[in-house]
Parts: C-alpha cells; sequence; structure tokens
C-alpha cells in the first residue's frame, strides 16, 4: 500500500510541476504570438491575424504593439515602412528565401514589409509570418501610401 501512495504522489508532482506548466506555456506562447493587422480600404477596414514566427526579432516587434506604420510599394514587389522605432534583435538570424505572402523584417533599413512577388534570399531578411491571400490582394492593391496597425490579437 506504501508504494502505491508513493506512486501516485510521484505521478501527482510530476503532473503539479511538470505536465501543467508546460501547457501553460506552450498555450500563453501560441496566443502570444498572434497579432492582428488592420488598414483602410475605401469599402470598410481589413483585417486578417497573422501568426508570428518565434525568433528574438519577433518578441522584440510584439513588445512594440500597438504600432501603426506607413506602408508604399517597393520595385513593384513588396510594401514596405518606413523605419521601426527601434532596431529589433537578430541575434542568430541568417536571412531566408521570402514566399509571396510574407510579412518580414528587413534588419540592414530597420523596416517591415510584406512581400506580393517573389524574391530572392537576403541575409538580412527576417520571417514573421504570412497574411492570408485575400488580404495580400487587398494589400498589393494599394496605389498609394497607406497605414496598417498592428495589435496583440485579442
Amino acid at each position: 500500500m506504501q508504494k502505491f501512495i508513493i506512486q501516485i504522489a510521484r505521478f501527482l508532482a510530476f503532473i503539479v510541476f511538470i505536465a501543467m506548466p508546460l501547457s501553460a506555456e506552450s498555450k500563453h506562447k501560441d496566443s502570444k504570438m498572434m497579432i492582428e493587422l488592420k488598414f483602410q480600404l475605401q469599402s470598410g477596414i481589413a483585417t486578417s491575424q497573422v501568426k508570428l514566427e518565434d525568433n528574438p526579432a519577433t518578441r522584440d516587434f510584439y513588445a512594440l504593439l500597438p504600432l501603426s506604420l506607413e506602408f508604399r510599394d517597393y520595385v513593384g514587389k513588396e510594401k514596405i515602412s518606413p523605419e521601426l522605432p527601434r532596431q529589433l534583435n537578430t541575434q542568430g538570424l541568417n536571412g531566408y528565401n521570402p514566399q509571396v505572402g510574407d510579412l518580414f523584417y528587413f534588419a540592414p533599413w530597420g523596416n517591415l514589409g510584406i512581400f506580393y512577388a517573389k524574391q530572392p534570399f537576403h541575409s538580412g531578411l527576417v520571417r514573421f509570418g504570412s497574411v492570408d491571400s485575400q488580404i495580400l490582394a487587398k494589400i498589393k492593391a494599394q496605389k498609394d501610401s497607406f497605414v496598417i496597425t498592428f495589435e496583440r490579437a485579442k
């Protein structure tokens, strides 16, 4: 009987001290890394959620939210913002091969962007996540400068 009680105590200790904190951490991490972006259209406000990748730059960006940035077209392939309020931590990040729809940070200029056409690898790029194709089409269609507001998703 004493062995049985010890086994139950060990099991409960595992649940309380190991399993529950891991579960709570992963739930918090997932919800923490969701953002919402909003911008004005003639027909109303377009909104979309983006799940951020988990890296030092996205965590820095998340800490800056809420944030409104003006975007404009750049080289007919992306919409870019001016510099963020501060440089983001890119330690350990070495660029990536971007895809259409990617929300990204360009470390050399310190700005955010959204690709709507294919671009090559660049060591200064940091992938933040992807916008869905419907929002991407609306972003691409913006002819003039426009403002995107980034907030923590609720």
